[in-house]
């Protein structure tokens, strides 16, 4: 059909008609069409799915719930537990009572279980689950079950740098810490003193049921050598032993068993300057010594070398006491005093101010060596190991 022009009328040809029409109509080719319905189904199943999923969360599972379940994964933190509509996590503190080191010690990959359902997150929809909460918490009544300072046999089932973990009971693990796992041996790897799977006698020193810690010891249940020491040994005893070390402060002894004893650098020797009398003794070597004192509350035990030998001065002083007349000979005359020797390892002196009345500038003036003197005992210089004169 051709326009034509009837005074003010315009009729469009058939060819114009069609292509008019096509310009306006919309796309409705069958590809077209096919991605339409597709992106319009997977918008409403994935609505579909999450109305689902939040109908789960808000009515069909609850805190508190058992439910069945399929292991489907493992990790080193725990296990993934396919519930048949969601997952669900059960975290490897939540799987056992006692110490785990890897999920697949409790559970197994496709293993059917039930799971206690422990908190739901429904903001981003996560589920907690528990296998260990089907069971009564071992740590309820711990306290009274295992009462401080009773013993109990149990396993080594760890071993760390600090000290070991050992099984009470199914759950129930207690720290021996590395200073309560032998008398003597204090600065060892554990391993010196037990191994995974040995049983042990330990003594239960503290019990925290809120915390889930039992502190344990296993020297505890051992007879204390410090006490078997005294019990067997008094003050001036004397004994021999091994020197084990030599420090700036004295000498190391090794007694019987196994515990050390101590000779103070002022317990060497009675003359002697104690940085001298110290560089007399080798490690290794055998020694006599004497007790002087036994603290097995403190672990200490006070030995003497000098003791072993009469102390000139104290015997000296025992047959003359502060106030006698003493006669010496003039040893040497030094920072305005004379030095006297009165005994066999026993020495006296008198300043100048105490050898008159009146003052004397020069004590050469009234001393010389090899002079006899008598003077008054008046006191002891315990510094210097000497006796303090006075003619004044």
């Amino acid at each position: 059909m051709n326009s034509t022009d009837n005074g003010n009328n315009f009729v469009a040809s058939d060819s114009d008609s069609t292509l008019s029409a096509k310009e306006e109509k919309p796309d409705i080719s069958p590809q077209s069409q096919e991605l339409t319905m597709t992106e319009n189904t997977t918008t409403e199943n994935s609505s579909n799915a999450e109305r689902a999923i939040n109908t789960i969360f808000r009515e069909k599972i609850q805190e508190g719930m058992v439910l069945r379940g399929v292991i489907k994964a493992l990790t080193k933190h725990g296990a993934f537990i396919d519930l048949g509509y969601v997952d669900g996590l059960v975290h490897m503190k939540d799987m056992a009572w006692k110490r785990i080191q890897h999920p697949k010690e409790v559970v197994n990959l496709g293993d059917e279980i039930d799971v206690k359902v422990l908190k739901i997150d429904h903001k981003h929809k996560r589920i907690s689950l528990g296998i260990k909460q089907l069971m009564p918490n071992p740590w309820i009544g711990i306290v009274q079950r295992y009462p401080e300072g009773t013993c109990w046999v149990g396993k080594v089932t760890k071993l760390i740098d600090y000290g070991c973990f050992v099984e009470l009971e199914t759950g129930i693990e207690g720290l021996v810490h590395v200073s309560e796992m032998d008398w003597t041996q204090k600065n060892v790897h554990p391993s010196k003193v037990v191994q995974v799977g040995d049983e042990v006698e330990v003594m239960v020193l503290e019990t925290d049921e809120k915390r889930q810690r039992i502190a344990l010891g296993i020297k505890q249940c051992l007879p204390n050598p410090w006490e078997e020491f005294a019990a067997t040994h008094k003050r001036h005893d004397k004994l021999v032993g091994n020197i084990i070390s030599i420090t700036n402060f004295g000498i190391f002894i090794r007694l019987d068993g196994g515990i050390d004893g101590l000779v103070h650098l002022s317990d060497i020797s009675w003359d002697m300057p104690t940085e001298e009398a110290i560089h007399h003794y080798k490690k290794g070597e055998d020694i006599e010594v004497v007790v002087l004192n036994i603290s097995p509350e403190h672990q200490r035990i006070s030995l003497g070398i000098k003791q072993l030998e009469g102390d000139a001065i104290s015997e000296f002083i025992a047959q003359y006491p502060i106030g006698s007349l003493i006669k010496g000979t003039v040893s040497e005359i030094k920072d305005k005093k004379a030095i006297l020797q009165v005994a066999e390892g026993v020495e006296c002196y008198i300043k100048i101010s105490q050898l008159a009345d009146e003052e004397i500038e020069d004590i050469c003036s009234v001393l010389q060596e090899g002079d006899e003197v008598e003077a008054m005992f008046i006191g002891v210089d315990r510094k210097e190991r000497c006796l303090i004169l006075s003619q004044s």
